[in-house]
């Protein structure tokens, strides 16, 4: 092989290997999180309302409370059970069998997740949590879609982390690169011996 073939080789090499370490984008996955809900309205855990007493590791509701809200998502774990209804355009929560439910009212549709899922139209002004209500957990969002997109992270967030890892640059990219170049670096060097000699 003569010594102007191995510059060219090296200098190829060399090419190659630089445009592939200097395209190499790594995946930027390190601020993935999922946002938490800043809209909460009502929070049994931080609110000191007079209509809520602590009760064994929960909490009971020791008068009616209300909150004029036109979109919402109420997030409930009681370990004595709940209910709702409307009346009035107002939807009322008080005791009864379902242990965890999750109601979800915004343009008009009412969203029940408890035992079984069920929508249906409404036209709810209010919110009222019925005397007696005992709940281990409460939290009511102002933004039903903050808490749509909270809970779609929460729930998928290993496939999104995937799909973020994924849209980088193959980690043996950078690595290639590098022993082009550092072949290249050794062909240059060669042909340097041998054109010298």
């Amino acid at each position: 092989m003569n010594v102007r073939m191995v510059y060219i080789l090296g200098f190829l090499l060399l090419f190659l290997g630089s445009v592939l370490t200097a395209t190499y984008s790594p995946a930027s996955c390190g601020g993935l999180a999922c946002m938490l809900p800043s809209s909460i309205v009502f929070d049994a855990n931080l609110n000191s309302t007079p209509e809520l007493a602590s009760s064994g590791g929960g909490f009971v509701f020791t008068s009616d409370y209300s909150l004029d809200i036109s979109k919402f998502a109420v997030v409930l774990n009681s370990s004595t059970g709940a209910s709702f209804n409307i009346k009035n355009g107002t939807l009322v929560i008080e005791t009864g069998s379902l242990r965890n439910l999750t109601i979800i009212y915004h343009n008009g549709t009412l969203e029940i997740r408890g035992e079984e899922r069920e929508k249906k139209s409404a036209n709810l002004q209010r919110l009222v949590f019925r005397k007696g209500l005992e709940v281990n957990s409460l939290t009511v969002y102002g933004d039903p879609r903050e808490y749509l997109d909270f809970e779609y992270c929460s729930e998928h967030f290993d496939e999104l982390k995937k799909e973020c890892e994924g849209s980088g640059s193959p980690d043996y990219q950078l690595y290639s690169g590098f022993v082009l170049m550092v072949s290249g670096l050794t062909l240059f060097g060669l042909g340097l011996l041998r054109g010298s000699s």
